[in-house]
């Protein structure tokens, strides 16, 4: 039976550090819709916050039909975004399809905690510019828009990671949790 393993949740609270980090010790494929985003972005060009959007739908189209492909070739894969409500949906329906397992990691944390490296992130130079935002968001409206992300549910075993102080997650148990569930 095919194993998927989601790392979703809210912005800014690790989620691509903690998949790359998974990925490797796992040695599982990892699809990143962030980076699948990037990937087109360099070659499609969107000006406005809806072709932005579109893009990002297109991007998570691709991973599912990575992950799709991978699970049809026998392959355990690695999923990690900041997954919409509709998108857990699809994912449901991929893991039923291919008559698979999902765990899902949820990682959250205080909401201020995460609008503070929410800002830090998005002026930094290193931010890929599809990703930049269209204007800092007041305090409340990240706050809303990251509650949907923290109850991500695409069925399957779900485990929250609160990860308000990065030194307290324990991420060699969460890998250990991760790796006992490929192998059951």
């Amino acid at each position: 039976m095919r194993k998927v393993i989601m790392v979703a949740g809210c912005v800014a609270a690790g989620k691509s550090s903690f998949a790359q980090r998974l990925s490797l010790a796992l040695a599982i494929p990892c699809f990143m819709k962030d980076t699948i985003k990037e990937t087109l972005a360099a070659s499609v060009h969107t000006s406005t916050y809806e072709e932005n959007q579109e893009l990002s739908h297109a991007a998570f189209g691709m991973l599912c039909y990575a992950a799709a492909a991978h699970l049809a070739a026998g392959s355990d894969v690695l999923l990690e975004s900041n997954f919409r409500p509709h998108e857990a949906q699809s994912l449901r329906q991929l893991i039923a399809a291919s008559g698979g397992r999902s765990l899902s990691f949820v990682l959250a944390g205080d909401m201020r905690t995460l609008y503070q490296r929410f800002i830090a992130r998005d002026a930094s130079p290193e931010r890929d510019p599809i990703h930049k935002s269209h204007g800092t968001p007041a305090f409340e409206s990240f706050a809303g828009s990251q509650a949907a992300m923290a109850v991500f549910d695409a069925g399957g075993e779900r485990i929250v990671v609160d990860t308000t102080d990065f030194s307290l997650v324990p991420y060699e148990a969460l890998i250990e949790r991760a790796a006992l569930f490929l192998r059951s």
